[in-house]
């Protein structure tokens, strides 16, 4: 089940109570082009009162007005509450009422204009399935562009994952405290990409260390060999002690040592006695 991290609404959610609304932070549509929202300027210094993170979201249009005009007038009514916290969304939409998208120029531009305004790189909410290749060339130009990525389906969760979506927008009907009707819900995928758009320079958790390689003396390696039972991916590692069952990573770190290997014996008897020298039971190894 995805949690429930972010909001996002516009004048289109009605808000029956303030102190009913979840702690979680709320991203509140600002501009679509250069129409501002008729919510907006209300609700703004509630919103960024009431969570140390926070943002607006800017429709980009392809229209008479330029994409910086439409930077200009989002930064008129966020440069007032902006902040470390305060976050920006470019909402990137396929709808038919426009005679195009913008593309990926424009996203382009778009980003680099609200860097050069408030210091820091917005996130990007953008379909690739609805635009397709219009997020591959985004990235040719800005790798580590920052993608909200809504995908309402079953799978929409590892969809997001394998775009290497920071927010997965979940669903557009959830059914929040003090709200009236269901809202955008979005989960967090990548912490520290989101304390990035928001100013907080969260650094990533770097990955754990795997552990060490069992050491070999070099004048063991004359009776070492590797071995696996026919019908079992498992293998191991004999003659240097113990029998141990090797991962993937060390399988290959000692094929690289030239250790010999004896693949796919058949040898009942000699299973179970490496299994118990493991310590292993044959309902532990993986069939082939």
């Amino acid at each position: 089940m995805a949690t429930v991290d972010v909001f996002d609404i516009s004048h289109h959610n009605t808000i029956e109570s303030w102190a009913e609304v979840d702690d979680v932070p709320i991203v509140h549509k600002v501009n679509e082009g250069t129409a501002v929202d008729r919510k907006v300027i209300e609700r703004m210094p509630t919103i960024a009162g009431r969570h140390e993170q926070f943002g607006g979201y800017t429709v980009l249009i392809k229209s008479a007005s330029s994409i910086r005009k439409q930077l200009e007038i989002y930064e008129r009514v966020m440069g007032p509450h902006w902040r470390a916290g305060a976050m920006t969304q470019l909402d990137v939409e396929p709808w038919e009422r426009y005679s195009r998208p913008v593309n990926a120029d424009e996203i382009i531009e778009a980003h680099e204009i609200h860097v050069g305004m408030f210091g820091r790189a917005p996130a990007l909410y953008i379909n690739p399935r609805q635009m397709p290749g219009v997020l591959e060339e985004v990235r040719a130009e800005i790798p580590d562009v920052v993608l909200w990525e809504p995908h309402y389906g079953h799978d929409g969760r590892r969809t997001a994952m394998s775009n290497r979506a920071t927010i997965h927008q979940w669903t557009s009907k959830y059914p929040a405290a003090g709200f009236t009707g269901g809202i955008d819900a979005n989960e967090i995928l990548l912490d520290h990409n989101w304390a990035k758009v928001c100013g907080l320079n969260l650094a990533p958790t770097p990955p754990p260390k795997p552990d060490p390689l069992p050491p070999i003396k070099e004048t063991s390696m004359d009776t070492a060999i590797i071995w696996n039972h026919k019908g079992y991916a498992n293998a191991f590692l004999l003659g240097v002690g113990p029998a141990i069952q090797l991962s993937p990573r060390a399988f290959t770190h000692y094929v690289n040592l030239d250790v010999p290997q004896i693949l796919n014996d058949e040898h009942p008897e000699m299973l179970l006695s490496v299994l118990a020298q493991a310590g292993l039971r044959e309902s532990d190894l993986t069939k082939v």
